[in-house]
């Protein structure tokens, strides 16, 4: 299992790295351009255009291979903070034991998508129960606070009669 999970973390460290291999290539060649040949130590203009075109180049590459690698990991995340979101926050029925139901969320973050919001509306023998929430923090760390509720709310609405059960 150990073993396992090293290949894993290797595994993941190398993909990470993947889109860096090309632009450090380049910068290797630049280097030893510079350094090795005879061409580029001569001194004057054109060498020194070449020269600096080649290293603005490898530049460029290594500040793109990293943005792109962004890219994909926040994207990564927004896909599962998605799936967590819809997993967690599940669009009520339109209609419940005769009650129109709605609900919406709206994060305050700018593109945060999970949050400390929740809600949940459930017919059960003893009636509708609904539970409507905010709580405290944002963002994943709130999350866990999230889950506790739902999971309790979900359990105690179909197994106490009472509310003030359902709340304790």
């Amino acid at each position: 299992m150990i073993r396992t999970r090293t290949l894993l973390f290797y595994d993941s460290r190398l993909r990470r790295l993947g889109p860096l291999a090309l632009p450090t290539l380049w910068g290797a060649v630049a280097v030893t351009w510079k350094l090795g040949c005879p061409l580029a130590q001569q001194p004057g203009l054109p060498m020194r255009i070449a020269t600096s075109v080649l290293f603005f180049t490898v530049g460029t590459g290594l500040i793109l291979g990293i943005r792109r690698g962004l890219s994909r990991e926040l994207e990564r995340m927004r896909v599962i903070a998605d799936a967590t979101q819809r997993v967690l926050l599940r669009p009520p029925p339109p209609r419940l034991d005769g009650l129109s139901v709605a609900a919406g969320q709206l994060s305050a973050s700018r593109g945060a998508s999970v949050g400390g919001d929740l809600y949940e509306a459930v017919a059960t023998p003893y009636g509708v129960r609904v539970v409507i929430g905010d709580v405290r923090g944002h963002g994943l760390a709130a999350l866990g606070a999230v889950v506790a509720v739902l999971g309790s709310f979900r359990e105690a609405a179909h197994d106490e009669p009472e509310l003030g059960g359902v709340l304790r």
